[in-house]
């Protein structure tokens, strides 16, 4: 192993992210390499002075405050990423109602073959001077 390599492994040993077979290498590179060995001793020792300084105290109102400077996505932008599945969708909508429309049409007799055959079926019904239909009125 390299010593490049072997700082990396070193600052992953620190972190708890080192597998164990990694963790072999480093460790046989470590009994050859004295130069690893002190690099591994100052990161350590920096480590552990890290963990020693005690975190600041934020005032609760800090986090909005960063949130809100932060700079805003315009929304025009996003309605214009959405203008064409609008547009697709409306053109959708306007075919389905003519198609409904024209399949609908074609569908429904004229209006006067649908009276021709109310009066001929009016007149079958009828016989003499009353009708079923004067019954059902009554």
């Amino acid at each position: 192993m390299r010593c490049r390599k072997a700082e990396r492994y070193i600052s992953l040993k620190l972190d708890n992210q080192l597998s164990a077979r990694a963790a072999r290498a480093l460790k046989e590179h470590l009994a050859k390499c004295s130069s690893c060995t002190e690099i591994l001793r100052e990161y350590s020792e920096l480590s552990a002075r890290l963990s020693r300084i005690p975190s600041p105290d934020h005032p609760q109102y800090l986090h909005h405050r960063i949130m809100s400077n932060l700079p805003q996505k315009k929304r025009r932008i996003a309605l214009q990423r959405h203008g064409l599945g609008y547009a697709m969708a409306s053109l959708a909508i306007v075919l389905s109602l003519w198609a409904g429309t024209v399949v609908g049409n074609m569908g429904i007799e004229p209006m006067d073959s649908q009276l021709s055959q109310a009066q001929s079926e009016y007149e079958t019904i009828s016989f003499g001077e009353h009708t079923l239909l004067e019954y059902y009125d009554d």
